[in-house]
């Protein structure tokens, strides 16, 4: 009898987590369904050939195939796609997911980016959701490139963002600050990217080395910015406070180096406004090789390159710390007007 009793209690446990198992992935298929309808109601167009369930039992996995999105009804364009979009999670841990893209393509205005087979993990709990992507080996297409693209080992992406999904759930009855106040929000967004042996392609002309053997950015958006981003809210973002305060800025490229900080936000036209503290090692050799390209002003390098190396000569003869502002539409290294900036988006 206590046999029976114990084959039985196990054929109903079997049928009970079969049956919450089956219940998980429809409503997880649900959610992924509800997602894209609810973002074709707005700008963005969404769509995906086929979304199903699949690893019972040990694990909820949600297979999207040819999924896609795209923004092409704002100022700044965006469109994402892959191949195959693969989601795993567990039935008890539904806050952390795992994703694994196929063949992805990104695409921002003129830049995109294709990664053959990138992964990320988001962790969501205590009002934050954490996001970290490892994109493996990546194309890039730039601007200016002649269809030539630049590569890179790796890429990685960190974010700790604000999960507002999470707080309006916890906080329904709370009184909070407006939801267009990015000051008394005290929002903030932790930001980390960093690329591994990046390849400059149809930039490599004069480069103090082929290859940028580490670049690394690591720093802070403050001020909750509007979706989507359009001239219009990100002059809402600026006029509400919003920066970006980088930490830390490191590069190793042959034999040039540079670390630094900043801060940064947009003038009323919509242009970078802010100042950077940069370290440079071996400074002629940059100044020379963004003249040889057109990105700084020709005029002003030889003058620049000059007083840069005697000021390096004056300390370790290698090193030396130049401040970079960006005001009225210019880029200053130190006294010197080396560039033109223009509207982040054009406009309002």
């Amino acid at each position: 009898m206590k046999y029976r009793l114990l084959i039985g209690s196990v054929i109903l446990l079997a049928l009970g987590y079969g049956a919450f198992w089956h219940s998980a992935a429809n409503r997880a298929e649900t959610l992924v369904k509800e997602g894209l309808d609810a973002l074709n109601a707005g700008p963005t167009k969404a769509r995906a050939q086929r979304i199903d369930s699949q690893g019972f039992p040990y694990r909820l996995q949600i297979r999207i195939d040819q999924p896609f999105l795209s923004n092409q009804k704002t100022e700044l364009q965006w469109s994402a796609g892959a191949q195959r979009l693969m989601l795993f999670t567990h039935p008890w841990t539904p806050d952390h997911v795992v994703a694994e893209g196929t063949a992805v393509a990104l695409g921002l205005g003129a830049l995109t980016l294709s990664a053959p087979a990138p992964k990320a993990s988001v962790v969501r709990g205590g009002g934050f959701a954490r996001i970290d992507v490892d994109f493996g080996p990546v194309h890039l297409n730039v601007p200016n490139s002649k269809n030539q693209q630049m590569t890179a080992d790796r890429m990685q992406l960190h974010l700790r963002l604000p999960d507002h999904k999470a707080d309006s759930e916890a906080s329904n009855a709370a009184t909070e600050a407006p939801s267009s106040d990015a000051l008394l929000q005290e929002e903030r967004a932790d930001i980390a990217i960093s690329l591994t042996n990046l390849a400059l392609g149809p930039f490599a002309d004069q480069a103090p080395d082929p290859v940028i053997s580490r670049l690394e950015l690591h720093g802070e958006l403050h001020g909750r910015l509007p979706t989507p981003v359009t001239a219009r809210s990100l002059a809402q973002w600026r006029d509400q406070g919003g920066t970006i305060e980088i930490s830390d800025l490191a590069l190793i490229w042959g034999t040039v180096r540079i670390t630094g900080d900043g801060s940064l936000t947009l003038d009323e036209q919509l242009r970078p406004l802010g100042a950077l503290s940069l370290t440079i090692e071996q400074p002629g050799l940059l100044i020379a090789y963004l003249a040889a390209h057109g990105w700084i002003d020709r005029e002003s390098a030889p003058y620049l390159r000059e007083g840069m190396e005697q000021i390096a000569t004056m300390g370790d003869g290698r090193a030396m710390r130049l401040p970079i502002t960006m005001q009225d539409g210019r880029i200053f290294a130190g006294p010197f007007p080396v560039a033109d900036t223009g509207p982040i988006v054009e406009g309002r």
